[in-house]
């Protein structure tokens, strides 16, 4: 996979999404560029849809899950597992107003995984 630290790929995701695009109920939008924030986690890195289940990228949906509200987690979850895949999509397909709530997101997880604690709490 990919030796990049947590923090930097949520970095990169979130400016996979700045520059290309944000997108619904699909991992691609209609120019091939715009994604949703699975699609930005995976695309960012140059990874396939075929690696969401993957350790490493259910470790970077479970940081930018944690960066979250609680009341935009549908199934909250203690540990990396594939729910959080779930809860990421659920999110961003439904909840997610907007893609700057997806943008900041995504900051907001990457500081606190630099931090180790979420520092604006």
């Amino acid at each position: 996979m990919t030796d990049i630290t947590v923090a930097d790929w949520l970095a990169e995701a979130g400016d996979y999404l700045e520059h290309n695009g944000w997108w619904r109920n699909s991992m691609l939008g209609p120019n091939r560029r715009q994604a949703c924030a699975m699609g930005a986690i995976l695309f960012s890195q140059g990874l396939g849809e075929c690696a969401v289940s993957s350790p490493a990228v259910t470790r970077v949906a479970f940081a930018l899950q944690q960066a979250l509200a609680p009341d935009k987690v549908t199934y909250p979850v203690k540990d990396a597992n594939s729910m959080v895949v779930n809860n990421i999509t659920y999110w961003n397909d439904s909840l997610a107003e907007n893609k700057q709530e997806v943008l900041d997101a995504f900051r907001k997880a990457e500081k606190i995984e630099r931090a180790g604690y979420d520092p604006d709490a």
